[in-house]
């Protein structure tokens, strides 16, 4: 035998040993799943949570003229300077442009941030803050916030939470109608002038579940200019789905709105008694699916075009499909069990939930490409997954004995991120869709402390709180 022909003999033999680790990695029993917390250790690990953000973000509206606390509020002196952003202690940035929910106006052009100016100008207010510019108290991240306080206040009868959002909602009750005239200066542009269901979306939710459970002031005035911005002034496409212009015109469907129009819809139907709201938000519902519901994968594509720019490529980012659980979920809390139309929604959602067991991680968390192993473990989206499983148990739409291991071990994973100072780590920020978005734009963004891991954490923890303080993870 020549040497050629030895190493053609040798290379399967070599091939099949460098081999055997992986086959015998691959053999090897998944491991088992965590034992289900006590209530106190998840309750531990909100009150982490709770101390931070309420260390960040405190209800306060500065003067940036004066430094203080503002008390009456003037426009600045014809010719003056406006005042630099920069300088207020409360300035707080908007997602980056393009970025998805950023804040997109129907034309598809981004507005300015959560509590300053926009870029270039300055502002006579602001809201105090205490930490990253990305904790824009006004932003629809925040928003998300109050919805997760309302939640463990409700959960857990810990009132602490539920005051903090009364304290945000009295200041924006009292000093939001004083700053409308200030044009671009107004700290409150979004629920003065929403301009975008990013802009009142998520806020109103939160406005609508507190006046139900009579927390804080009434906010009706803002609630009834965000139900109307949704409802009747928001871009749709001609087969009504709630839709933008960008990044392709005239219509492009993006996952994030399903929640941000869908959730404001379902509490409308609920906070005014008029159903109209649930029927569109059902329809909504169909049509989410319809466009964007990949149903061999049993998860949905970030977003599509309609017309000709149909190549974009179908990305299950992770917080995109975060946000259609949770449009998912809030409808089907308000809608009654006979209501017409709900049969459907309860069937999409339970495809949807089953589908992504598929795709969780052996730590308990899911990916920022969710049917890509991989790439990295995303916190938003894996928090945002458990609260909508958690609410399934609680509410009978899932099964306890199917789906509380997968939320035992979505908690653990969630709970690896979360330090004893209250950080939430491993949040991508916002991730945008644009003409040329390829699945290397999901994967090179880099996690971090954001504000968008930390409402959804609240909202997992505290609905799992409930399932677990009822029992039915021993069921």
């Amino acid at each position: 035998m020549n040497r050629t022909h030895r190493r053609m003999w040798l290379l399967p033999i070599v091939a099949t040993v460098f081999a055997l680790p992986a086959v015998f990695a691959a053999a090897q029993p998944a491991p088992a799943a965590p034992a289900a917390p006590t209530t106190q250790a998840v309750k531990a690990v909100l009150d982490h949570v709770f101390t931070r953000l309420t260390t960040i973000a405190s209800p306060v509206l500065i003067d940036n003229r004066t430094g203080a606390p503002a008390t009456q509020i003037s426009a600045p002196a014809a010719g003056a300077a406006a005042p630099a952003a920069a300088a207020a202690p409360a300035a707080a940035a908007a997602p980056a442009p393009g970025a998805a929910g950023a804040g997109a106006a129907p034309g598809g052009a981004r507005r300015g941030g959560g509590g300053r100016a926009p870029a270039g100008g300055g502002s006579a207010y602001a809201l105090q803050m205490n930490g990253p510019a990305s904790f824009a108290p006004m932003a629809y991240p925040f928003a998300v916030v109050h919805n997760g306080m309302l939640n463990v206040a409700a959960n857990t009868g810990d009132t602490r939470y539920s005051d903090y959002t009364a304290r945000w909602f009295t200041l924006f009750h009292d000093m939001a109608p004083k700053t409308s005239g200030l044009g671009r200066g107004d700290p409150f542009v979004r629920v003065n002038r929403p301009g975008s269901m990013d802009d009142c979306g998520a806020m109103s939710e939160a406005m609508m579940k507190a006046g139900i459970a009579k927390v804080g002031p009434d906010m009706k005035p803002f609630i009834d200019t965000a139900i109307a911005w949704v409802s009747t002034r928001q871009h749709r496409a001609p087969d009504g789905i709630l839709d933008r212009t960008t990044p392709f015109p005239p219509d492009t469907i993006w996952g994030d709105d399903f929640y941000m129009g869908g959730a404001p819809l379902a509490w409308a139907g609920k906070y005014t008694g008029d159903t109209k709201y649930w029927d569109d938000d059902i329809k909504q519902s169909n049509l989410f699916a319809q466009h964007l519901y990949m149903k061999t994968e049993h998860i949905y594509a970030h977003g599509a075009p309609l017309g000709a720019n149909d190549n974009l490529p179908k990305v299950a980012w992770g917080r995109a499909n975060g946000w259609c659980a949770m449009a998912l979920t809030e409808l089907l809390t308000v809608l009654p069990d006979n209501y017409a139309g709900r049969d459907a929604v309860l069937a999409q959602y339970q495809d949807f939930m089953k589908g992504l067991t598929q795709y969780q991680a052996p730590d308990g968390l899911w990916r920022q490409v969710i049917d890509h192993p991989e790439v990295w473990e995303e916190t938003s989206s894996s928090a945002m997954f458990t609260y909508a499983m958690c609410r399934g148990i609680n509410r009978g739409w899932l099964d306890a004995a199917t789906f509380g291991p997968v939320v035992v071990k979505g908690w653990a994973g969630l709970t690896s991120r979360i330090d004893a100072d209250g950080h939430v780590t491993g949040t991508v920020p916002g991730t945008s869709l644009t003409r040329t978005t390829t699945i290397n734009d999901y994967v090179s963004r880099q996690p971090s402390d954001d504000v968008h891991g930390y409402g959804p954490v609240l909202l997992a923890g505290s609905e799992l709180y409930k399932v677990i303080d009822s029992g039915k993870l021993a069921k």
